[in-house]
């Protein structure tokens, strides 16, 4: 497959929000309506206390209408930070996605969507290549050689292939799989990434990987471990693919120009989102006094 066109010089740039802080991986959770988010924090948990550095999470959420204060409640003492940003209306995974990575302080960002397929674990592999020297890594479940998900039928399987095939003609970035909904970043690499990205549903990644390439970063494609198929959602409408589809071909039609190079302030994209953090360090500082 072919691949986005080298552009040496980006337009625009400007710093992007949030510092590390001390912060080795921050993961980026986009959170919608009916997002179940206790097995994906479980999850996380178990995989930050394998982490010899500060862990934070960093949850978005998307205009949700109970909000996220009862979950940061249960869960801010099992992470060196937690940080929540709000979208009053919803905007999209897309868009939830970017804002969690400009906020985040994280040297590697890790974005984990509450319906991936894939086990959470997965993201250490992720890391390490990061760490060999990619500068975005991702998971995938369509490497050859994989076995396809036994549960769905065949027309549900042939219709995924046909949505999938069909983007990577609109968008061909040699990537196999971009929507396993478990990815990672360096930090300067994603926040450069979001800086420029205008996809806000779900095929956000097809556009991050196109544009990721635009600037020749080094992207590396690990098979999934196994496959969650309780993860699923059977219930997905079929006009998500037709969605999917016409967000390819806007991308497309952009990537033709150099409208993809020029970055927003990030100051800009996140004024009207608001941001609160809790730290366990301030936290126990402010016991101790």
């Amino acid at each position: 497959m072919g691949q986005v066109p080298h552009r040496p010089q980006a337009k625009g740039a400007t710093p992007a929000a949030g510092s590390t802080s001390g912060f080795g991986v921050s993961f980026v959770v986009p959170v919608g309506p009916n997002s179940a988010l206790s097995t994906l924090l479980t999850a996380i948990r178990a995989m930050a206390r394998t982490q010899r550095t500060k862990v934070e999470v960093v949850l978005v959420d998307d205009g949700t209408p109970e909000g996220l204060e009862s979950v940061v409640r249960c869960w801010r003492s099992h992470f060196d930070g937690v940080g929540v940003a709000r979208h009053e209306r919803p905007k999209g995974r897309g868009a939830a996605v970017r804002t969690g990575v400009l906020a985040a302080r994280g040297e590697l960002l890790v974005v984990a969507e509450p319906d991936t397929q894939a086990p959470i674990a997965d993201a250490s592999k992720l890391m390490a290549s990061l760490r060999a020297g990619a500068d975005v890594a991702l998971v995938s479940r369509r490497l050859p050689g994989m076995e396809a998900n036994g549960k769905k039928s065949f027309l549900e399987r042939a219709a995924e292939t046909t949505v999938l095939k069909l983007s990577q003609l609109l968008v061909p970035t040699g990537i196999y799989d971009c929507s396993s909904g478990l990815q990672a970043y360096r930090a300067r690499c994603a926040k450069q990434i979001a800086q420029r990205a205008s996809v806000s549903g779900p095929a956000y990644a097809i556009e991050w990987i196109a544009i990721a390439q635009s600037f020749s970063f080094k992207i590396a494609e690990s098979p999934v471990s196994q496959l969650n198929v309780e993860a699923d959602d059977e219930s997905a409408p079929a006009a998500s693919g037709l969605s999917l589809l016409r967000e390819a071909w806007r991308t497309r039609k952009r990537l033709s120009s150099d409208d993809h190079l020029l970055a927003k302030p990030a100051a800009e994209l996140l004024s009207s989102t608001s941001f609160h953090r809790v730290d366990r360090d301030a936290v126990e500082a402010a016991r101790r006094r």
